[in-house]
This record gives C-alpha cells, sequence and structure tokens, in this order.
C-alpha cells in the first residue's frame, strides 16, 4: 500500500520557482496548492462547518467585530444596530455564509487586509439587515464577493 504523508503548515510556504506547482497540507487539515504566481487555491472540499447562536461584536469596529470561523455562521444575537461581525481571511475557492438572526441590523467587515469590493480593510461593509442571509466567495487570497438575500415571510 502507498500512501502520501503531509506535514501542516500554518502558512502557505513561498512561491515555487517559475513552472513549478507546490501542493501541501495547512492546519485546518485541508490541501492547497500554490503556483508559481503566489496564488493559493484550496483544493478540498469538507463537508460545511456550522456555527450558531453568535453575538456580534458591539464596539461596532473592525478590530473589535467576532471573527467568524466557520463556513455557515448564524448569528443569533445582535444587540445593537451596526455590531459587527468579521470574514475569516480570504483564501480563494472558500465560501463564508452570514444568518442575521438577531433584532438589529448588523455590519460585516473583511478581515484585516481583505477587500469587499471598495479596497482593502474598512473602506467597505456590508450592512446585513435582521433576518437577512449573505453568501461570500473568496475568488483569490484577498477578494470576497457576495450576495445579500432578503428573507420573505
Amino acid at each position: 500500500m502507498s500512501r502520501v504523508l503531509f506535514n501542516e503548515n500554518a502558512t502557505a510556504p513561498g512561491t515555487p520557482s517559475s513552472g513549478k506547482l507546490l501542493i501541501y497540507a495547512k492546519t485546518d487539515s485541508e490541501l492547497y496548492k500554490l503556483d508559481d504566481a503566489g496564488t493559493e487555491v484550496k483544493l478540498t472540499t469538507s463537508a460545511f462547518s456550522t456555527a450558531t447562536g453568535l453575538t456580534a461584536g458591539t464596539t461596532q469596529t473592525q478590530a473589535g467585530g467576532l471573527d467568524l470561523a466557520a463556513q455557515i455562521n448564524e448569528v443569533s444575537t445582535v444587540a445593537n444596530s451596526g455590531d459587527t461581525v468579521v470574514l475569516p481571511t480570504a483564501v480563494a475557492g472558500d465560501t463564508c455564509i452570514v444568518v442575521n438572526n438577531g433584532a438589529n441590523d448588523m455590519k460585516i467587515f473583511p478581515a484585516s487586509g481583505d477587500n469587499l469590493g471598495a479596497g482593502a480593510d474598512t473602506v467597505m461593509t456590508i450592512n446585513l439587515a435582521a433576518g437577512d442571509m449573505a453568501t461570500f466567495f473568496a475568488y483569490d487570497a484577498t477578494n470576497w464577493a457576495g450576495t445579500v438575500e432578503i428573507r420573505v415571510t
């Protein structure tokens, strides 16, 4: 029986030389490839991770927002209009879903250094109304694109 054993890395290794490609594991137990342009792409897809009963950060800033870690995130407590959550660091191919089941509208920030469409960091936030859901797709290692879905009752 043959097998390939990967050591898990906390971060991507250095960019390979021209015409080369690296395949490696990271500490999230997923496989990635890194091309000679420095583009990282997740190769594996496991079942969606979920987090429920989350509470949005009350500082209403990117630095004080609740850091989202799952692929599907249900925020049940939004104490004040404008309380915040922060998307995970973008990795090409990742998806992050945010459901606002709280009583108030909340803001969604990108991770520090990432972009939601108007430049890095806090330049652009998404306002998500109570009862609505947003789906974000990382199309590279910095940028998220997304849609907001309005819940009809």
